[in-house]
């Protein structure tokens, strides 16, 4: 990770679970990070815990709401400005899941969660590599939090998994443009399973979360942190294209239990 210190990396969804730990250990590791979410207290409040802790890096919490165009716009321009000229290293990490079927599904809800679970993926890594591009940073690494839902369906969150099957397909893609324009920024696609995270108590209420959550063994947001320190860890040679971890302990075929 040495290479990596004073750099600049973006986390989108760093307000709360997976978002936040990734954003402390990349903090931790000397990194300068931008911790964006539409809550920013819970990141000023990392803030705080990583000036306290003595970590080498910096945390710049960033009020952003993805699903809205300007405001990323106007956020890279702003890391562009204060920050060594801009992002190299990108977590897409935002997204969220509710529990309604594909029988029922609304249409306002189908487009929130392709706004934020892919629309703003493609922009956000459209600019990071654009502003690498601009700066002959040709090694920069785009890194998207992906589902195991992405690979296989359960019957469980369905159109959610339909936008993680679509962010296995945009990795690939942007990894072959990278590699069709001779470019050596990579792409890497992170597909956890069940972790013990607020997602539950999104999609499924706070009460059948928490029951989920208490009968079988979970990955924790610090094991999908470390895969993210793994992956951005390899030799500029090694592109690592997936990952896919899960609890050992598999969610039950029928899914969770919902009263």
């Amino acid at each position: 990770m040495n290479r990596w210190v004073g750099r600049v990396a973006l986390v989108t969804g760093a307000s709360s679970g997976i978002g936040l730990v990734i954003a402390e250990k990349l903090v931790s590791q000397g990194m300068i990070v931008v911790g964006c979410g539409r809550n920013v207290s819970a990141i000023e409040k990392l803030k705080e815990r990583c000036i306290t802790a003595k970590y080498k890096g910096q945390l710049y919490p960033y009020k952003c709401d993805i699903t809205k165009e300007a405001e990323i716009d106007a956020m890279f321009q702003w890391v562009s400005t204060n920050l060594s000229g801009g992002v190299d290293v990108c977590v897409n990490n935002a997204g969220f899941s509710t529990n309604t079927s594909l029988l029922e599904i609304p249409v306002s809800e189908m487009r929130s969660m392709l706004d934020t679970n892919i629309v703003a993926l493609v922009q956000c890594s459209q600019l990071s590599i654009k502003s690498m591009i601009q700066r002959n940073v040709n090694d920069g690494h785009i890194i998207n939090i992906n589902s195991t839902l992405g690979h296989h369906v359960l019957g469980i969150f369905n159109f959610y998994a339909s936008t993680k099957f679509a962010v296995t397909a945009l990795t690939q893609g942007f990894q072959k443009d990278m590699a069709s324009k001779g470019l050596r920024i990579k792409f890497s696609s992170i597909s956890p399973g069940r972790t013990e995270t607020n997602f539950l108590h999104t999609a499924l209420g706070s009460e059948n979360a928490a029951r989920a959550y208490s009968t079988m063994e979970n990955l924790q947001p610090e094991d999908v942190a470390d895969s993210v320190l793994h992956v951005l860890a390899s030799p500029p040679h090694v592109q690592i294209k997936e990952v896919m971890i899960e609890p050992i302990q598999p969610t039950p075929p029928g899914g969770y239990s919902v009263k």
